[in-house]
């Protein structure tokens, strides 16, 4: 077996280990999501813990790896992968079973919630870390090729990465769950670590080098004269654009897509694809590039440029010339993309509206992250075959110095995250946090002019650095680049954000929409489903004292709800801060009432988390409606938090919710024993649980709708005539089921690690 056979063995194992750890980073993320919410705050600790455990043992690994013959090296990469593979069997119960189960109030926490997050990922994170040192001291024979098989190795295993994330999203947690996927994972690290023993036993790995002993090799006098030191940092501050440009790709994104349960795994698949295939190019021409310093810091101020110029093509280049009107059109819709659409499309490929839809899809899904990420991500894959090249003198010292620059770099994106998640698009929001990344290619640009490498590129730099300027100085603010992802102009749109999401009120001809990131979740004037989730149960339960509410909204559910005469209070939990800022800014009476009632409570926070932390016990818990499509939504619709909520409920209590799906009753049944469902042409379904059984009564809610303080709340809020119509109209349509044990439906259901619903692809939103 030739060491050429070797290499192209490992890359493709190295590929599935880069597959395997995408899926583990997905599944371990949604998780711990639910240990300690899916708010910023958790998100962002959880990223943090997990990159900087890859950090840290990137240096571990390089240290080792400069110690161990090219064969052993083989043999601890194998060993690292086989104990990946066994944390990752382990991990659902470590992550779930003991983080969420028996740990769970710590998630209140946030000091604590980030202790454990730390403990829980740093032994496999380490390990993975490890891998890349040790398998390039067992393949690279010379230091004169370690820069393009160090690349080489970089790119498969991003390539694996990227083709995990977007399985992982599109595919597998649909069908198989998130404990047997990760299951799946555990199996192809265990795979890959028999067949790298395999090779440990048969490979001709001899070196070929000088012997260790021998001193670093001056740099080519074409080369910047930068100590690895140096290098390092300038790697490092690449990390940071890298991770804050991501971020800023995934806001606009998110936003421009409509925040979906696939946008996060599809958007860094395709990211770390394009990385991946920039590497493989710099692999295979990094020999004949003759200054690969000076290049790497070209590179890295085209990255920040074309991702400038990517966001001028996308905010405020006209659509109608390019042929993109219908791209506007969907920017401008409530909802985004349902994707039985897109399987009913692929089923009648003859006719004109499933080929629309299909153009439309690709537009949405493809077309618009390639325009923005494309071009700056090949280029950062390219870049790394460049430092590498730059940095290596000697064979001996090949692994540390690759597992120093990427710890490195991923300390830079670690701040990136940190600074740019949190700090930047709380303080200055999104668009100036982009003008601010695009004007870094200043430092870049300046650290060639500092170099000495000639007038002639003294003078490009120069102009380079003038050209970052300007684009940093184009670039649309704030509320220019939301109406534009809104589809609408800037008079017809209210917005805020933070680092928490983007919240915007749409004014349309009759109506105001609440959109957030991108998604519609309810409207002004008061008078959707939404109110019929608070009033309902209310009038059913007139002794309603304590009232939780999840989620915001435009404050419908929880308006209705504070119309009972007996509230004391009621509680509403909200992740997205900006909701409450816009709606502040809207002139609707029964909404400003609602903002000034001493008894409303709203706490930004994780709804879940707070109802599994705090010991207050509720008469009415109500989860605002979220469709399925939606991100996260199948936290909400799990037989693990319908338990949570039935334990927070007082004797007699009521638990609500949005009814989408059958799937979401069987699940709703197979916690309370006693639901009423209800269903009406009109309206979207809903459901009542409990613990003990209670009655519908059309007459007698009627006639609560007229208890002399319930009357007066509707009618201070100028609501009274719009209200009593909806109830109305609802009566004469709703048919009600009562389900117990003795008609119980039987099948699937939504659980925490098996959220069914939310990626169920033939979902139409047309359940009743």
């Amino acid at each position: 077996m030739s060491e050429a056979s070797v290499r192209r063995i490992c890359a493709g194992i190295f590929f599935a280990s880069g597959f395997a750890a995408l899926v583990y980073q997905v599944i371990w993320q949604r998780m711990l999501a639910i240990f300690s919410g899916v708010h910023i705050q958790s998100v962002a600790v959880i990223v943090t813990a997990f990159m900087a455990g890859l950090g840290v043992g990137s240096l571990i690994g390089g240290r080792i790896g400069e110690r161990l013959s090219r064969r052993t090296a083989l043999v601890a990469f194998a060993a690292c992968e086989l104990a990946i593979g066994l944390f990752g069997l382990i991990s659902p119960w470590l992550y779930y079973d003991l983080a969420t189960q028996r740990l769970g109030a710590l998630g209140g926490t946030p000091s604590l919630a980030a202790t454990l997050h730390v403990v829980l990922l740093l032994p496999p994170t380490l390990i993975m870390g490890a891998s890349l040192p040790l398998l390039v001291r067992a393949l690279v024979p010379s230091t004169e090729r370690a820069a393009g098989i160090v690349t080489l190795l970089y790119g498969v295993n991003t390539l694996g990465a990227g083709a995990g994330a977007l399985l992982s999203a599109w595919y597998l947690i649909g069908v198989l769950g998130l404990e047997r996927t990760v299951v799946g994972a555990a199996g192809l690290n265990v795979a890959v670590a028999g067949l790298a023993g395999w090779l440990a036993l048969r490979a001709p790995l001899a070196v070929r080098d000088a012997p260790a002993t021998e001193a670093p090799r001056a740099a080519p006098s074409s080369e910047s004269p930068i100590a690895f030191g140096g290098w390092c940092l300038v790697f490092a501050y690449s990390g940071f654009v890298a991770l804050s440009l991501e971020l800023v790709w995934f806001r606009v994104l998110d936003v421009a897509i409509k925040s979906s349960p696939y946008t996060f795994g599809h958007l860094l698949g395709l990211f770390l694809i394009f990385v991946g295939l920039g590497s493989l190019v710099g692999a295979a021409t990094i020999r004949r590039v003759r200054n690969p310093g000076l290049t790497f810091l070209w590179i890295q101020w085209a990255v920040s440029a074309t991702a400038g110029v990517a966001l001028l093509v996308l905010t405020l280049a006209p659509l109608e010339p390019l042929g993109l009107s219908t791209l506007a059109r969907y920017w401008n819709e409530a909802q985004g993309i349902e994707l039985y659409e897109l399987l009913w499309a692929l089923e009648h490929l003859d006719r004109p509206r499933a080929r629309e839809l299909l153009a439309r899809m690709a537009q949405v899904y493809l077309m618009l992250p390639v325009v923005l990420l494309g071009v700056p991500a090949l280029l950062m894959g390219f870049g790394f075959a460049c430092i590498q090249r730059a940095v290596h003198r000697g064979l001996a010292r090949v692994p540390w110095r690759v597992g120093a620059l990427q710890a490195s770099n991923i300390a830079g994106a670690v701040l990136g995250s940190s600074l740019t998640g949190l700090l930047l698009f709380d303080r200055v929001g999104t668009a100036t946090a982009a003008a601010w990344l695009v004007g870094s290619g200043i430092v870049f640009g300046g650290a060639v002019l500092l170099s000495p490498a000639g007038r002639p590129t003294r003078a490009l730099a120069a102009a380079a650095v003038s050209a970052s300027l300007i684009l940093a100085g184009a670039l649309p603010s704030g509320t220019e680049l939301w109406a534009r992802l809104h589809g609408t102009a800037l008079e017809s749109i209210d917005v805020m954000e933070d680092a928490s999401g983007v919240a915007a009120v749409q004014k349309m001809r009759r109506v105001s929409i609440l959109r957030v990131n991108g998604r519609a979740h309810s409207l002004l004037p008061y008078g959707d489903g939404r109110l019929l989730l608070g009033l309902v149960p209310t009038l059913i339960h007139p002794g309603v004292e304590r009232a939780a509410v999840v989620g915001l909204g435009m404050g419908t559910s929880a308006w209705a709800i504070a119309a009972s005469p007996a509230l004391e209070t009621v509680s509403i939990y909200e992740i997205v801060r900006p909701e409450l800022d816009v709606l502040a800014q809207q002139d609707y009476p029964a909404l400003a009432r609602f903002l000034d009632d001493p008894r409303v409570s709203i706490r930004f926070s994780d709804g879940r988390i707070a109802l599994r932390t705090g010991s207050e016990r509720f008469d009415l818990i109500e989860a605002d409606g979220l469709e399925p499509s939606m991100a996260y939504s199948g936290n909400l619709y799990s037989r693990e938090f319908f338990d949570l909520c039935r334990s927070r409920l007082r004797t007699g209590g009521i638990f609500v919710t949005y009814v989408p799906t059958a799937r979401t009753l069987r699940t709703l049944a197979a916690v309370f024993p006693h639901v009423l469902d209800f269903h009406a042409d009109d309206f979207a379904s809903f459901a009542l649980g409990s613990e003990e059984p209670f009655e519908f009564d059309p007459e007698q809610l009627g006639r609560r709708m007229h208890d002399a303080r319930f009357h007066a709340y509707l009618d201070a809020s100028g609501e009274i005539e719009r209200v009593t119509r909806l109830v109305d109209r609802f009566l004469d349509q709703v048919r009600v089921v009562r389900i117990d044990s003795s008609n119980r439906p039987e099948g699937s259901i939504n659980t925490d690690l098996f959220p069914r619903d939310e990626f169920d692809k033939s979902y139409s939103g047309t359940y009743h």
